[in-house]
């Protein structure tokens, strides 16, 4: 994980292939669906969808064989996202929902909110971007309260905040009147992610709050500074 968040992302790989690999001659189905899990969310992000869905199906097989419902919840929700990716809404969407309700009798926090920010991301790919913002913004909530460690929060904060900018930005393309309230809230939680993503040298992080902090401002018709950033 620390490796993909440095965008060490060929070493990333390596090490989450000597993983599955490790779980598999141990007998360890649910650390086989974890190193996949991480695997293909690694595609996932360097766009490689493809390569994403195959550690997915070849995951697949095993889960059968899982009782960790927090395991199968997170290959699940990266399989599903990535089937929305990539164009199969109907079968991905059907995953996504069926790890919603998974969470209902999951105790394990980070897999809840890996499978609430799936659907967000999932709806967000779909250009459904006020829906997406809304369930981005409650995946952060459960995040922020229950007990999760700092660098999955840091996640569910940069994640909603792309989105909040993201459905501003689509408002002023619409001609809508844009909520302030919200605009200054999105912005000071970008910064705040930002100096947080410096201070871990997280270049993944940095980039995208920046990226968001000039959609805002080009929000706010702030060219000079939306080109800045």
């Amino acid at each position: 994980m620390r490796l993909d968040w440095e965008c060490r992302t060929g070493e990333a790989l390596g090490a989450g292939e000597a993983a599955y690999e490790a779980a598999l001659e141990a007998g360890d189905v649910a650390g086989a669906l974890r190193a996949s899990h991480r695997l293909a969310l690694i595609h996932f992000n360097k766009e490689s969808l493809a390569e994403g869905l195959k550690i997915c199906i070849r995951a697949e097989t095993r889960l059968r064989y899982c009782q960790d419902q927090a395991a199968v919840i997170s290959l699940q929700s990266i399989h599903g996202g990535l089937l929305v990716a990539l164009g199969d809404l109907e079968t991905g969407f059907a995953l996504l929902t069926d790890c919603q309700k998974r969470t209902k009798s999951c105790t394990d926090p980070l897999a809840n909110r890996r499978a609430r920010t799936a659907y967000a991301v999932a709806l967000f790919d779909t250009k459904d971007f006020d829906r997406a913002a809304e369930a981005a913004a409650e995946s952060l909530d459960y995040a922020e309260t229950s007990c999760l460690a700092k660098g999955s929060v840091l996640i569910a904060r940069s994640i909603a905040g792309r989105m909040a900018a993201r459905a501003l930005g689509e408002h002023r393309l619409a001609g809508r009147e844009l909520d302030t309230i919200l605009l200054s809230r999105t912005e000071a939680q970008l910064r705040s992610i930002l100096t947080d993503a410096q201070a871990e040298n997280l270049p993944y992080e940095i980039a995208e709050c920046h990226c968001y902090l000039g959609l805002l401002a080009w929000t706010c018709s702030e060219d000079a500074a939306a080109a800045a950033h």
